[in-house]
Formats: C-alpha cells, structure tokens, sequence
C-alpha cells in the first residue's frame, strides 16, 4: 500500500531496505568463505569485514535519520519463492514494499560494485 509521505523520505526507506540486505548477503558470504577452500581466505575475510563496516556506517545514518523523522522499518517477511515485503510504519500511516528478489539482487549488485569499486580510487 502507497503511503502519503514525501519522496524523499520513501527513497529513505528503500535505501535502508537495501543495506539491511546488502549486510545479510555479506555476512552470508563471510560464514561461507570459511567453509571454501581458499589458498588465503583470510584475504577474502577481511575485504568482506571492510565493506560490511562502511555499509553498516551507512545503515547507522539511516537509522537515526529515519529515528529522528519517526519512521520505522519492518521486515524482511518472505511473501513467497519471489517476492519479499518490508512493512513500514510514518507519520502515523502503515505502508508495505514488497521486492522481486531477482531484481533485489540485481540492485544489490549494482550498489555492491560501487562499495568495492569506490575503494580502488
């Protein structure tokens, strides 16, 4: 359901939606990279530890910023095989998103590649 809130505030929403799932995938990735038999897996851990820091320096932004506008994100609830919902609660409305999780992943790769490419500058 659409909610009557500012775009800028909705765009607030989302990009929260999509650290918070940017850190799981990470941190899922972290827990597999020891079970692989890398040559130096410690390599490929602390690259992993690196970025999931700054994206959970950003996930702190957005949560106080959406703290001090009162908003308040839920989720993720699995909808079925394909889709997955974040309920969300602002300024006195109740509003859900619900993502295909093909196309969350594919977001989640395109802002993924800015983390580890904004490194290499």
């Amino acid at each position: 359901m659409k909610v009557p809130i500012p775009e800028s505030e909705e765009q607030l929403i989302v990009d929260y939606i999509y650290l918070d799932f940017l850190i799981r995938a990470l941190e899922e990735d972290r827990l597999s990279v020891r079970s692989i038999p890398f040559k130096i897996p410690e390599v490929y851990e602390s690259l992993i530890d690196e970025h999931l820091k700054r994206l959970r320096a950003d996930i702190v932004r957005a949560r106080k910023q959406m703290r001090e506008l009162k908003i308040k994100v839920i989720g993720p609830k699995k909808v079925n095989e394909d889709f997955v919902q974040y309920d969300y609660y602002a300024h006195g409305y109740e509003g859900n998103m619900r993502f295909w999780t093909a196309a969350m992943e594919y977001k989640g790769t395109k802002t993924l590649k800015r983390y580890f490419m904004s490194n290499s500058e």
